[in-house]
This record gives C-alpha cells, sequence and structure tokens, in this order.
C-alpha cells in the first residue's frame, strides 16, 4: 500500500474513532433496555454492577462493530 492511502486510511480511522467517542459519551444508561432473558441465561441479576457493565460492553461492541464495518 503505498503511502498516500495509507495516510488517507489514518484519516479516515482517526475521524471515525472521533466520532465514536462523541457518541459514547452521550449514550444515556436508562436508555439501554437489557435483555432479562440473556442476562439470567449468564447468571447475571439484573440492577446490578455486572448487569449494568454487560449492558454498556454490549451497546459499545455492537456499536463499533457495525459502524466500523460500514465506514470502510
Amino acid at each position: 500500500m503505498d503511502s498516500y492511502k495509507k495516510e488517507e486510511l489514518k484519516i479516515i480511522i482517526k475521524n471515525w474513532v472521533k466520532k465514536k467517542y462523541k457518541n459514547l459519551v452521550k449514550l444515556d444508561i436508562a436508555k439501554l433496555q437489557p435483555n432479562p432473558f440473556l442476562l439470567r441465561a449468564l447468571g447475571i441479576r439484573e440492577n446490578t454492577d455486572k448487569a449494568w457493565e454487560f449492558r454498556i460492553s454490549q451497546r459499545i461492541e455492537r456499536s463499533l462493530v457495525t459502524s466500523f464495518g460500514q465506514s470502510l
């Protein structure tokens, strides 16, 4: 890959990361809708720190994978 393409790709990725960060900062925990059946299947009790951590990490992972794939 030539240096021009590498620099172009770096710019795309930097802009994408900045955009994702801004979206994550605006994330409203109250709007996260957990799947209670999934939580129970994983042995996670609702309304615990572990449940909130799971909800947030799932939201972030889904968002990152989907949007990164679409941007490239």
